[in-house]
């Protein structure tokens, strides 16, 4: 019988290769590493800057987790990938006593958190995994990329890898990782 849905190796695999369920737990499971610190994040003696490590290393690295490979993504499963980067910023941001969140645009929670804006973000990840492939020096690896390449031109991983490699000009240099600069 044909299974509609399946984990595989962390990745939330769906038999239609929509990638909306995969972003949705992702999502929710970097979500549920942050609430259990909600209390601490509000602490008034925390940093902003601290708040921030915290939420990079507990929430979004949860979320980026393999997203080096997500590549073609559609406007609908882009837009959820913004959404969950936007939901997992927000938490920045202190409540107020009454429960009320101040709300910002995604360019201000992006410089509050000190990180890039989602779609550099997905940039980040795919030179993170390119440079690891590279590094592994595996020729069957990186001959079956390109050949895949050949084949499916826009819609390859490696054409998005091309995208990303103008990261640089778009997020400047202090936010591009040592191992790629």
């Amino acid at each position: 019988p044909l299974v509609g849905h399946y984990r595989h190796l962390g990745g939330f695999v769906t038999r239609s290769g929509s990638r909306l369920p995969e972003l949705r737990v992702r999502t929710a499971g970097a979500l549920s590493k942050l609430k259990p610190l909600r209390r601490l994040l509000v602490h008034q003696g925390l940093q902003k800057e601290q708040r921030s490590r915290l939420i990079k290393s507990l929430g979004l690295s949860v979320f980026t987790l393999n997203a080096g490979t997500l590549f073609a993504l559609t406007q609908g499963e882009y837009q959820v990938w913004q959404a969950g980067i936007h939901k997992i910023y927000q938490s920045l941001l202190q409540r107020k006593t009454d429960g009320e969140v101040q709300h910002c645009t995604m360019y201000q929670l992006a410089d509050a958190m000190q990180s890039p804006m989602p779609m550099e973000l997905m940039y980040l990840c795919r030179l993170r995994l390119l440079v690891h492939l590279l590094r592994t020096g595996d020729a069957y690896m990186v001959a079956a990329i390109v050949e895949k390449f050949e084949i499916e031109k826009e819609n390859s991983w490696l054409h998005g890898v091309f995208h990303s490699l103008w990261l640089e000009n778009e997020v400047g240099s202090e936010h591009v990782p040592e191992e790629i600069g």
